[in-house]
């Protein structure tokens, strides 16, 4: 067995477009040496099959520093160095990906969304913003935004959840995933953005996510919305569940 992603959803012109695009866009394609070991070291450390990202033996072993008789060989990597050298985007950056359109940009700013949006306006919005829980990673990594306080943080939502509401059509849906946690924060921004508040899905994950909480996190709430300044369109049955 191998994981899929199926495009039933793509006409057979679109399939074909797709196929020459994937393997025309693979033939420009480079690495950055260093971050790509530092993005396989992080996977052989998570557990994961390296030997399902198309790497043969000998790559894996030049990119993770490992001789013939398993043994790590010093290299003096500078890992700090290396994402610092990495950093090279500047805010404002707008990058074109295909048909995407990827922003260094400041959610909450007028400014910044607009140069992102033009006039264009989304029939979907689908975000991820910081969930207030001041989370660090193993590395020590943090993320910006990510420990406020209650009314700080609230109004931080509130003014994200204002400019997506500016550039999103009339009856716009949103999803928001978010912390149980921060669940009165995220509802009241989402609502007082204009956004009616109409139900909540659950992603249920494989497995939990161990912190330092009394009960361990297996899931994530996902608010489910739309805008209320024009008709709501629902594409699906009635059979949905959350």
């Amino acid at each position: 067995e191998v994981p899929c992603v199926y495009a039933d959803h793509l006409t057979e012109a679109q399939k074909k477009a797709y196929i020459l695009a994937d393997n025309r866009m693979a033939l420009d394609a480079g690495w950055d040496e260093e971050l790509l070991s530092v993005e396989m070291q992080e996977l052989q450390e998570l557990g994961f099959d390296l030997s399902m990202t198309g790497f043969d033996e000998k790559e894996l072993t030049d990119l993770l520093g490992v001789d013939a008789d398993g043994e790590a060989k010093e290299d003096d990597f500078d890992l700090s160095a290396a994402l610092e050298k990495a950093a090279f985007v500047q805010r404002g950056d707008i990058w074109t990906v295909g048909r995407h359109k990827l922003m260094c940009g400041d959610a909450t700013s007028a400014e910044d969304v607009s140069a992102l949006m033009g006039d264009t306006k989304a029939n979907l919005i689908l975000t991820d913003p910081p969930y207030g829980v001041s989370f660090k990673s193993a590395s020590g990594l943090t993320i910006q935004n990510d420990s406020m306080k209650n009314e700080e943080f609230y109004t931080f939502l509130l003014s994200s959840f204002q400019r997506m509401a500016e550039h999103l059509e009339k009856g716009g849906s949103a999803y928001v995933f978010h912390a149980d946690t921060e669940g009165l924060n995220f509802r009241k921004a989402f609502i007082d953005a204009g956004f009616h508040l109409a139900g909540c899905c659950i992603w249920v994950k494989d497995s939990l996510v161990l912190g330092r909480s009394d009960y361990q996190w297996q899931h994530e709430p996902v608010l489910y919305g739309f805008m209320q300044n024009g008709k709501h369109h629902w594409y699906s049955d009635r059979k949905q569940t959350t």
